[in-house]
């Protein structure tokens, strides 16, 4: 399944990461950026759209070796960064990074509209990150035309200022997010996958980068189980019971933060008339990065052909928002109805 870990680090700094291969944008020098701490992150390659020094330091990456192949092509093309073809502040790279059937367009200080080509090659990327903060480049609302022009799936903004940090002659971030009726928060990374859901996204600077890998078929070992399910408040399930449950199951999907345990989802069921999805589980500080979606992508796409994929669940807005947003339907809507019985109905 195409996946890409999208993680901001600060400004207009990201991690890319895909396959365990790390690509970093935009890397700023030590002080540069207001409000923001030195930044110190391992990846495999590094991209800068110009070379000021909020967007160059390449020395904060500390490069690692690797006969790994990038995961992506790149596209790009020089633009100004000003509105007066450079003459001011110099040009600038947009690129566009094609990770199999996902597009990651990043636009780094770009300083004018769109040319009729540029938004010919931009057309329905999956995800765009774009300035927002004016004076250096395009403020929010020729952000958000370009962004309608260009019609991206995720929209994230970056190069802008908050109470916290920031230029302090750039724009607060909310002159852009006041243009859109629904702003998600959310967290410091975006998984993106296929199925991640149209949105706009503001996150928030990552302290560090856990390299996060997802697996499918991987027995975990009880005492990440243990800890994963105790984080999450889930205290009907003793030891013996989760080592049942697990070895039981038809599936387990799991996501990975280096070597610890940070997401769960296990499927039960025949694999083809039925599949029951059962304990979408993330670790309370890894929550709001987009883990739960692409574990639940991951199961979506593997029971793809399955009749029945079903799940219960509480009954709230944001469950029903979620799952409604990954393809799935409540039962009411479809004439049917569920039916459970609890062991101990005391302790749902």
């Amino acid at each position: 399944m195409d996946q890409v870990n999208i993680t901001y680090l600060g400004h207009s700094c990201f991690c890319l990461e895909a396959n365990g291969y790390r690509t970093v944008i935009d890397p700023y020098i030590d002080g540069m950026v207001p409000g923001l701490p030195p930044l110190r992150v391992e990846a495999e390659a590094v991209y800068c759209s110009h070379q000021h020094d909020d967007h160059n330091y390449v020395q904060a990456v500390r490069r690692e070796e690797t006969t790994l192949p990038a995961p992506y092509t790149v596209e790009e093309w020089i633009t100004p960064h000003d509105a007066e073809g450079g003459k001011r502040r110099g040009m600038n790279t947009v690129r566009i990074f094609h990770f199999g059937q996902l597009r990651i367009a990043h636009l780094g200080d770009i300083g004018r509209p769109l040319t009729a080509g540029e938004r010919e090659k931009l057309q329905g990327v999956d995800c765009l990150l774009i300035p927002v903060g004016g004076y250096y480049t395009i403020d929010a609302r020729q952000a958000k035309e370009m962004a309608e022009e260009i019609g991206p799936k995720v929209i994230i903004p970056m190069h802008y200022r908050t109470a916290s940090g920031g230029f302090p002659e750039i724009a607060l971030l909310d002159q852009f997010t006041k243009l859109y009726p629904q702003v998600r928060q959310g967290g410091s990374t975006l998984v993106l996958t296929r199925r991640t859901p149209a949105q706009v996204l503001v996150l928030s600077p990552a302290e560090s980068v856990p390299r996060l890998r997802f697996s499918i078929s991987s027995q975990p070992a009880l005492s990440d189980l243990v800890e994963l399910y105790q984080s999450a408040g889930w205290g009907n399930y003793t030891p013996a019971l989760l080592e049942a449950a697990y070895a039981n199951s038809l599936n387990v999907f799991t996501a990975w933060g280096g070597s610890r345990l940070v997401g769960v989802l296990r499927a039960v069921g025949d694999g083809a008339s039925i599949v029951y999805l059962q304990d979408l589980l993330v670790l309370d500080s890894y929550r709001r990065q987009g883990i739960g979606s692409a574990l639940l992508a991951q199961a979506l796409e593997q029971y793809a052909t399955v009749y029945q994929v079903v799940l219960l669940t509480d009954s709230t807005p944001s469950t029903r928002a979620f799952y409604g947003q990954a393809g799935l339907t409540e039962a009411e809507q479809l004439g049917c109805t569920a039916f459970v019985r609890f062991a101990k109905p005391n302790q749902i």
